[in-house]
């Protein structure tokens, strides 16, 4: 029932959070940075927004599984959801391989624990829970995503300890048939590998080369040694297509989609350009505002949590 083992194969369940109370806490700048928004929001657009992206999701034959919802009787999980206003951003959280899912540890103070809630949906949902990252490891869920059905690949980043890095490889190489593991090393500055590299098909990503080529990526594999890789060849070698995109638009969340299927994605209405592209390549992208939501720094992509890919 519950399966994902790719970026792009048909999303059947999303794990998602409708914005709630918390989200009344970000009110004047000060709250603002304590949680990572880049100021104080208009809470009613806030939510008028996620609706519709949620409709957006519904209509692309995704169901969305709420938190909120799994939880509703859980009193001690919507008490401290209901202080907590990142929780919309589940892509964090954990990340879903193979059959069973991998628990994060999030570096920011606002951010800390909020994965443990993810737990209790596991439980719920009797989602088996593969492993967790622990301290001294860091990583977030932004920065993890699937090359294809055998390869992961994840940022060393700001926000991501390379600790973190072995410790995601031991548990996909132990219980997932991943058996490979690319750790892109991504400039300083850069904190999660979903505002420059999205797969949104087998054959075809959205790319910002200037981030992802500054340093080598390292190959890891279950029979051979690390050797280093430049990721831009290694998708030219693979026959990957790629749609570059600009500076301003990879800031601008123009790789931030959360793909529902083979080319077909949902995303902010401020990148035209590159869904015309991806339109021109067959294929379909429903687009909605995001300017509100783009105020908590993340995307489509960020606030969607694969739970079932067929």
């Amino acid at each position: 029932m519950y399966q994902v083992l790719s970026a792009y194969r048909t999303l059947k369940k999303v794990l998602m959070h409708r914005p709630g109370p918390e989200i009344d806490l970000i009110a004047d700048d000060a709250t603002a940075d304590h949680f990572n928004y880049q100021g104080a929001i208009d809470h009613q657009k806030f939510r008028r927004d996620y609706e519709t992206f949620l409709d957006a999701i519904a209509k692309n034959g995704t169901e969305p599984v709420l938190i909120g919802d799994v939880l509703a009787k859980d009193k001690d999980s919507m008490d401290y959801m209901n202080r907590r206003p990142n929780m919309v951003y589940t892509r964090d959280l954990a990340f879903m391989a193979g059959s069973g899912m991998i628990l994060m540890n999030l570096k920011s103070k606002g951010r800390k624990f909020d994965e443990q809630i993810v737990s209790r949906v596991c439980r719920k949902l009797n989602i088996p829970v593969l492993g967790a990252i622990e301290a001294p490891g860091l990583l977030e869920g932004g920065g993890v995503q699937f090359f294809d059905d055998h390869t992961v690949m994840v940022g060393l980043c700001d926000r991501t300890t390379e600790v973190a890095i072995h410790q995601l490889k031991k548990i996909l190489f132990d219980s997932t048939p991943v058996d490979q593991l690319i750790m892109i090393m991504l400039p300083k500055g850069r904190i999660h590998i979903d505002g420059e590299l999205m797969m949104i098909d087998e054959k075809l990503a959205i790319v910002y080369p200037p981030y992802l080529d500054v340093y080598p990526s390292i190959l890891f594999t279950k029979k051979e040694s690390p050797r280093p890789i430049w990721l831009m060849d290694f998708f030219r070698r693979n026959n990957i297509e790629l749609i570059e995109i600009s500076r301003e638009e990879c800031d601008n969340a123009a790789a931030n989609y959360i793909t529902t299927g083979s080319r077909q994605v949902v995303g902010y209405d401020f990148t035209p350009r590159v869904a015309d592209e991806i339109k021109k390549r067959g294929g379909q992208v429903s687009l909605f505002p995001g300017e509100e939501l783009f105020k908590g720094r993340g995307g489509p992509h960020c606030m969607t949590c694969p739970l079932s890919r067929a």
